[in-house]
């Protein structure tokens, strides 16, 4: 099984049988359907038949820019879900307790990554009385966090000055808010999958479109896949014959997506879901 990327948006998908036959590549390439777990469309376009093959085999189809922003994603009509799951997600959606387990989980994973000690943060968790106060925490580790990002960079002769994606401003804010659309796609599929609700969250809060639950576990994952920009730039994998402008181009897209892929193929993407499952059996 494979998560199908189209990075080129002169691309179409068509539908052939039981297959995705891709044409405007430099080859033209058929991939059955019952080997795609996802397909992930830059700027490419779909036949309606295509289209259809892939909502009949419930693939979600993924929706990104030319430049890499996400647009949206379309779903089979019948969606996977477990009754018992999201009934409990209804029943502790304002429970304080697991917003602050999912916070430490942060700070445990930027502690794991920096080598530091964040105990003061983790002191501040322990007696926090709303889920404000927690946000609070929560981004004071984020900002000392990037504070670490833009010293390690800066020290490679790498421009980066803080975290900002609206409008993105930098190449390296535009290559974390890529790779953190990537993934919350990603565990977007396996929160569906799992069955739960993508939109109630416990730390984060549903608003417009959001989907608060990915969000919550992203605040763990969001650490490695920093990390792993991080180290992409510092060893110039990733350098600035892959940018035009601030956006990455074809070939570079080509590159970081297939790192990408390695990254993922070592992750454990359900490990934090897990995790947050024991411990509200224990509550």
């Amino acid at each position: 099984m494979q998560h199908l990327y189209i990075l080129r948006n002169d691309v179409i998908l068509k539908r052939d049988r039981k297959s995705i036959r891709i044409e405007g590549e430099s080859n033209i390439r058929q991939v059955p359907v019952s080997m795609i777990d996802g397909v992930y469309l830059f700027g490419a376009d779909i036949t309606k038949g295509a289209r259809n093959l892939l909502l009949e085999n419930n693939k979600e189809i993924y929706f990104f820019s030319s430049k890499g922003f996400f647009r949206g994603v379309l779903h089979a009509a019948k969606l996977k879900s477990n009754y018992k799951k999201r009934l409990i997600q209804y029943r502790f959606i304002e429970n304080l307790e697991i917003a602050k387990f999912i916070v430490k989980r942060k700070i445990d994973s930027i502690e794991f990554f920096l080598k530091v000690s964040l105990n003061r943060y983790k002191e501040k968790l322990k007696t926090a009385k709303n889920l404000n106060e927690v946000l609070g925490i929560e981004g004071a580790c984020s900002a000392y966090f990037f504070r670490k990002i833009k010293e390690t960079l800066n020290s490679n002769g790498i421009e980066f000055e803080k975290r900002e994606y609206r409008p993105v401003k930098d190449r390296v804010n535009g290559l974390l808010s890529f790779v953190y659309y990537l993934y919350y796609t990603f565990l977007h599929s396996i929160i569906l999958n799992e069955g739960y609700d993508p939109y109630i969250g416990f730390l984060h809060r549903k608003r417009g479109t959001h989907m608060a639950f990915v969000s919550d576990l992203m605040e763990v994952y969001r650490v490695v896949l920093s990390e792993f920009v991080v180290e992409l730039l510092i060893t110039k994998k990733i350098d600035e014959n892959d940018f035009k402008d601030l956006y990455l181009t074809y070939e570079g897209r080509k590159k970081f997506v297939g790192f990408y892929l390695d990254l993922i193929e070592k992750m454990n993407h359900t490990k934090f879901l897990r995790e947050i499952e024991a411990f509200i059996d224990k509550l």
